[in-house]
């Protein structure tokens, strides 16, 4: 029973993004209040417990709970990526607003 209430919860919460993948694509301030580099860092975050559910755990539910967020954190990602690149965004300011050390430093 357990397994299937997280594998309900897990599928349901990917679909929050969604709204702000719609957000991000019809963006026209340069995202000026979306933090790239948050986004890049969970990105990032995740894959390493996708990779130990699949190789390690080997659980379907697990599995396809990691998969759904991952998929919902690329798009969410790439959306952002080709909202700022249709805004005009240089590459070189895309990579200073995706870096998550870059975001991290104080000013």
């Amino acid at each position: 029973m357990i397994e299937i209430v997280y594998l309900v919860s897990g599928l349901v919460l990917p679909i929050f993004y969604f709204p702000q993948v719609y957000k991000l694509y019809n963006d026209n301030t340069g995202l000026a209040s979306y933090s790239l580099g948050k986004c890049a860092a969970q990105l990032l975050l995740r894959l390493p417990a996708l990779a130990f559910a699949l190789f390690v755990v080997k659980s379907d539910y697990m599995n396809a709970v990691l998969a759904a967020d991952v998929l919902g954190r690329v798009a969410e990602f790439s959306t952002a990526i080709y909202s700022l690149r249709r805004q005009g965004v240089p590459l070189k300011s895309l990579y200073e607003r995706a870096n998550p050390l870059e975001t991290m430093a104080l000013e």
